[in-house]
C-alpha cells in the first residue's frame, strides 16, 4: 500500500505527471506504485511495453487511467521522438516530473570488454539520459518541473572490475551537477539518488565481458572471485529496495529538493570515507575494504 499524504491528497495532485523510464522492473516497477499511491499521474516508459502490460494489473485496476504506458527505449532517437509527440497529444506539451531510472550494469575488467559493450554501457546510462532529458525540459520548464537521476555509489566512487558502469555514473553525475546551474533560473530542480546494493534484478541483468570467462583472461580468477561473491554476498549488501522506492517517493513530493542522497549503508559508508579521507587514501581504503570481502571466497 502507498498511503497518500495529508499535504499532497491524490485528488489534489491528480493533475501532475511524472515519466519513470525502466519501469518494467526493480526500482522503476517500484517508483510505479509509489508515485500513484502518492497521487501522481503517472507515465511508465519501457520496451516492449505492450507485451509487458500485465505487470502493471494490478496498478492499472487501482489506479485506471491515472497509470499509462509507452514504448521507450531510452538509446532511440525515433522512440524518444515519439514520446515527445505523445506528450505534446496527451499531455498538453507539459510534465511535472521526470525519473531516469533505465540503466544496466557491465562488470568485467576493461581488457575483457568488448568495444560493443563498452559503448552500449554508455549510450544506456549515459546517452540515454542526456538526450531524453535534453528532448524532455521543454515541458518540465512549462510546470517548473523535477528531474530525479538514479544514479549509484559508483557515481561518486569506483570499484574494481566495474569501469564503464563506474565511468556512466560519474558521467551522469557531472551532467546533473551542471544542469542544475541551467535549469535553476527557471524553476526545475534536479537531485542526484546515489543507491548502494540493492535486492532488485538488477544483479541478475548484469552484463559479463565479452572474455570474462575465459580461463586465459589476465583477470579470470579475479572475475570468478568477485562473480561467488554477489553469489554469497556479506550480510549489509542488497538491501530492501523499498528503502530507495519510498525515498525517491518523499522526494518527489517535497517542496525543495537536495542535489544529492543517499541510499544504504554501503553507499553512507563509502561516502564517509571519501569525505574523511580525500585522494589516495580514501582509494587505498576502498581497495582494502573490497579485498576483506573477496578475501571471503578464497
Amino acid at each position: 500500500m502507498h498511503p497518500q499524504t495529508k499535504a499532497d491528497p491524490a485528488g489534489a495532485k491528480a493533475q501532475k505527471t511524472v515519466l519513470i523510464t525502466g519501469a518494467s522492473s526493480g526500482f522503476g516497477k517500484g517508483f510505479v506504485g509509489e508515485l500513484l499511491g502518492r497521487g501522481w499521474n503517472v507515465v511508465a516508459a519501457l520496451r516492449d511495453a505492450e507485451k509487458r502490460r500485465p505487470l502493471f494489473s494490478d496498478e492499472q485496476a487501482r489506479f485506471g487511467k491515472r497509470l499509462q504506458l509507452v514504448e521507450l527505449d531510452v538509446t532511440s532517437t525515433s522512440d524518444r521522438q515519439k514520446l515527445k509527440s505523445w506528450i505534446e497529444k496527451n499531455l498538453g506539451g507539459k510534465l511535472d516530473g521526470l525519473i531516469n531510472n533505465a540503466g544496466f550494469g557491465v562488470t568485467g575488467a576493461l581488457e575483457d570488454l568488448s568495444e560493443e559493450q563498452i559503448r552500449h554501457q554508455m549510450e544506456v546510462n549515459f546517452f540515454g539520459v542526456a538526450l531524453l532529458t535534453k528532448d524532455l525540459l521543454p515541458y518540465l520548464r512549462a510546470t517548473r518541473g523535477r528531474v530525479i537521476q538514479i544514479s549509484s555509489v559508483a557515481g561518486f566512487s569506483s570499484f574494481p572490475l566495474n569501469a564503464l558502469y563506474c565511468a556512466s555514473k560519474h558521467a551522469v553525475e557531472g551532467l546533473t551537477e551542471t544542469i542544475q546551474y541551467e535549469l535553476a533560473p527557471h524553476g526545475v530542480q534536479v537531485c542526484l539518488v546515489e543507491p548502494g546494493g540493492f535486492s532488485t534484478p538488477f544483479k541478475v541483468s548484469r552484463v559479463l565481458g565479452e572474455h570474462s570467462t575465459d580461463p586465459r583472461s589476465p583477470y579470470f580468477k579475479f572475475t570468478e572471485q568477485f562473480e561467488t561473491v554477489l553469489k554469497n554476498p556479506p550480510r549489509f549488501a542488497f538491501g530492501d529496495p523499498h528503502v530507495v522506492v519510498h525515498a525517491v517517493g518523499k522526494l518527489a513530493d517535497r517542496r525543495r529538493m537536495p542535489l544529492r542522497i543517499r541510499c544504504g549503508i554501503d553507499s553512507k559508508l563509502v561516502f564517509l570515507v571519501r569525505s574523511l579521507f580525500p585522494g589516495a587514501l580514501g582509494t587505498r581504503l576502498i581497495a582494502w575494504g573490497f579485498q576483506k570481502i573477496m578475501d571471503r571466497v578464497k
